[in-house]
């Protein structure tokens, strides 16, 4: 089985106004328009969206027409996709949404999650059991967030929740956010932290240029979640909880963690760097509650896979984004130099079970009936 970790559907313009929902909030759904730079934004509130911080002010990273899949908004084509790569199961992250943790208003935001999930429910009636939905979580209302993730897991049949590495600078540590960790471990879905463009980014305050931009913002933001989450003791109060951190490679995960030790024991010569008593070295945590994607040709995944574990690593197309290598992503796993055709196969099936969980693992008997392993 090829389980993809991390797709995305790439939302129509018009989806907002079918939707979003009819009341109070409806004349300030967002819209689809385009900037002075020719670049497709959202705006909400009479206010562009990514927001733009510091030097950098165009986006960059613009489709080619001929590399736009159409099956970012139809299903239909892309489960054809799907089968071109053998992609037996793709959890589903948004794009718009990517933007939603610089929505300043939370009801707003969390209408907007509301609007997105019932478009992404409907995408995901093509397949359900290849389909799977991941809830988008407004942190600016941790109790709406709650709700909405409840109501997706329990009646969408989604099985996951993603989160910004930070909400409008506040880290993952903030107290505020603990119902969303205390849900994902009553719900026994994962918390999958997914870098967006512009998002009060580290780093990207001195950028002007979009290769600078994405090659910092993503990993940067992933490490500092990820330090945030082990040192504000995110997992010794919740044992259960299972986090990933996606789209931006895996290489930086043994530097970082060894970095984390090594910081985390100058508490031993009582220089009281933590925020607080550890229960465990912060590699360890590493090792048994975190999971990372890799990219497609990535030649750092048998390093880090034998620094931190086999069972660390999982699959991501990034399908359908202008970065995403399809068709070549599945192939350019396997085609890693040092990867054994074992290590490959649990990165593609065994890691995302673990992930992911009974709720994903559930749909496979499904998949096997109506998926590409039947064909033939």
């Amino acid at each position: 089985m090829i389980i993809d970790a991390d797709g995305h559907v790439i939302e129509p313009p018009a989806f907002w106004d079918e939707y979003f929902e009819r009341g109070s909030l409806y004349e300030r759904r967002p819209r689809r328009v385009r900037d002075n730079n020719g670049n497709t934004r959202l705006m909400v509130d009479g206010e562009l969206l990514p927001r733009r911080y510091g030097r950098w002010r165009g986006s960059g990273g613009g489709m080619a027409p001929e590399r736009r899949r159409e099956g970012g908004w139809n299903p239909s084509k892309r489960l054809e996709d799907m089968d071109v790569e053998g992609i037996d199961v793709a959890v589903l992250f948004p794009s718009q949404l990517l933007a939603l943790p610089q929505v300043l208003d939370p009801a707003l935001a969390l209408a907007m999650t509301k609007a997105q999930h019932r478009w992404l429910a409907d995408y995901c009636k093509a397949s359900p059991a290849r389909l799977k939905g991941i809830a988008t979580l407004a942190l600016q209302d941790v109790a709406g967030a709650v709700k909405e993730l409840e109501r997706c897991v329990t009646r969408s049949g989604f099985v996951g929740a993603y989160v910004p590495p930070n909400l409008q600078g506040r880290n993952l540590d903030d107290p505020a956010f603990e119902p969303v960790w205390e849900a994902c471990e009553s719900l026994d879905v994962p918390v999958l932290v997914h870098p967006g463009p512009g998002l009060n980014a580290a780093g990207t305050e001195r950028m002007d240029n979009f290769f600078y931009v994405h090659s910092v913002q993503f990993p940067f933001e992933n490490m500092i979640a990820l330090m945030t989450m082990i040192g504000g003791g995110v997992f010794d109060r919740h044992p259960q909880l299972r986090a990933c951190y996606l789209e931006s490679g895996c290489g930086w995960v043994p530097y970082w963690a060894d970095r984390l030790n090594d910081q985390a024991a100058l508490d031993k010569y009582g220089m009281k760097l933590l925020p607080r008593p550890l229960k465990q070295k912060p590699s360890d945590y590493v090792r048994s509650q975190c999971w990372f994607s890799c990219d497609p040709g990535e030649e750092m995944v048998p390093y880090v896979l034998a620094a931190v574990g086999g069972e660390r690593i999982v699959f991501a197309s990034d399908y359908s984004h202008f970065d995403s290598k399809f068709p070549q992503t599945v192939a350019g796993v396997r085609a890693i130099a040092g990867l054994s055709p074992a290590a490959a196969n649990r990165i593609f099936e065994g890691n995302a079970l673990s992930l992911f969980g009974k709720r994903l693992a559930d749909a496979l008997p499904e998949v096997t009936r109506c998926g590409r392993n039947t064909a033939g």
